[in-house]
């Protein structure tokens, strides 16, 4: 049974007639919705958001040949020349050989950056800036691709390690998204390179044996939303919570919600709600949290009451 489907669709009904009547409620009549960034609701981090900020591209004068990067789109092809605009591009690697300088139909000076694949085809990829420009900077980014030494890095920091996952968020091996279990540890089993939004896919084991996928960025993103420190924590959550019970945390683990939860450990269990509503019922406070996908909780002085 789905977590959210306590209640029957008719008692459901008469709960949401109940709360959306103004009169029904004393005192308060109309009050201003609150979003769900309120004070009062519980906070809870990934900790240590620094652990892979320092990660990103090589400096250019770095690059030697025979360095990789993996292409993530077919559409990468469009970039390296109109005679490589056929073919598979996607999933393999560009071998660097070097870059020269170049004119373009313009007269302006441009840096050429040379790939070839391990199927001997050649690559071309003009960015656009000098190659003084590019020192300058320091660095380049390849449309499309992901730097090896970035993956490396990363799987050097993480693989074998045990981590507490903070999203229940998860990827099966096809990468097709389902809802899994948070707040428990994890073990990185190995780093892949990722996708064009999130250059790193950790590969990932439950303690129980099952094995699932993160997609992740990488580099000073903390506030990116699948940083390191929203997906992972050195630290067990559940120390921020020492009176918590069992059953409670269990229900926060596996994303349920259960009669005489508090706001907070709902909130851990579910998420934060698209909107917040507040009135007072007989000098009672009654909330009531809505989410996008049409379920609701209702709480009366800060203790689940009700859901749908």
């Amino acid at each position: 049974m789905n977590i959210l489907t306590r209640f029957t669709l008719q008692y459901a009904a008469s709960i949401l007639l109940a709360v959306s009547a103004t009169g029904c409620f004393t005192g308060i009549e109309s009050t201003p919705k609150i979003t769900a960034n309120e004070k009062d609701l519980a906070k809870i981090s990934g900790g240590e958001s620094n652990l892979l900020s320092d990660i990103k591209g090589e400096p250019i004068e770095e690059w030697k040949p025979g360095k990789r990067l993996y292409v993530t789109d077919n559409k990468a092809l469009m970039l390296f020349g109109e005679e490589n605009n056929s073919g598979s591009l996607q999933g393999e690697y560009l071998i660097y050989d070097g870059v020269e300088k170049v004119l373009t139909i313009t007269g302006q000076e441009v840096a050429e950056f040379r790939f070839h694949t391990a199927d001997g085809r050649k690559m071309r990829y003009r960015s656009g800036h000098s190659p003084e420009e590019i020192s300058r900077i320091g660095s380049v980014a390849i449309p499309l691709t992901i730097e090896e030494t970035i993956v490396d890095e990363v799987r050097r920091r993480l693989k074998g390690s045990t981590f507490y996952i903070m999203t229940s968020l998860w990827y099966d091996m096809n990468e097709h998204s389902f809802n899994g279990r948070k707040f428990i540890p994890v073990k990185i089993l190995d780093v892949k390179e990722g996708n064009t939004i999130y250059p790193v896919r950790l590969l990932i084991d439950d303690g129980n044996g099952y094995r699932f996928q993160l997609f992740m960025s990488v580099g000073d993103t903390r506030k990116a939303p699948r940083s390191f420190a929203s997906l992972l924590s050195e630290t067990d959550p559940r120390l921020k919570y020492p009176d918590t019970p069992d059953a409670v945390w269990n229900n926060i683990i596996n994303g349920r919600v259960a009669i005489d939860m508090t706001r907070d450990q709902c909130r851990l269990a579910i998420g934060s709600p698209a909107e917040i509503k507040r009135r007072t019922d007989n000098n009672y406070l009654i909330e009531i949290w809505s989410y996008e996908n049409g379920h609701y909780l209702m709480f009366k002085d800060g203790i689940l009451s009700a859901y749908r």
